[in-house]
């Protein structure tokens, strides 16, 4: 049973889908409802950067594999179901 590793993206798609969300419903509670001064906009700054640098971080240690490969998770685990699996004691 193998499966491409790009599965083990979808859940990493996920929460980098909530955290979006999560950044745009801060951002328009802080422009609504906020104080309007400097500070209120510059705490909005820092959290908008640190969220899209965080992402391209992300997105830059990411990119450096091969997500096409397909891989098979007994083998990753060294589990085999063969006849030499008594060599890992099973």
């Amino acid at each position: 049973m193998t499966f491409p590793v790009w599965y083990i993206l979808l859940p990493f798609l996920g929460v980098v889908a909530f955290a979006g969300l999560f950044l745009f419903f801060n951002v328009y509670h802080i422009q609504k409802f906020s104080i309007d001064s400097g500070q209120a906009y510059a705490i909005l700054a820092l959290y908008v950067g640190g969220f899209f640098i965080i992402f391209g971080m992300s997105l830059g240690l990411l990119s450096r594999y091969d997500w096409s490969v397909s891989v098979d998770p007994l083998a990753v685990l060294h589990l085999n179901t063969g006849s030499n699996a008594s060599q890992y004691g099973l």
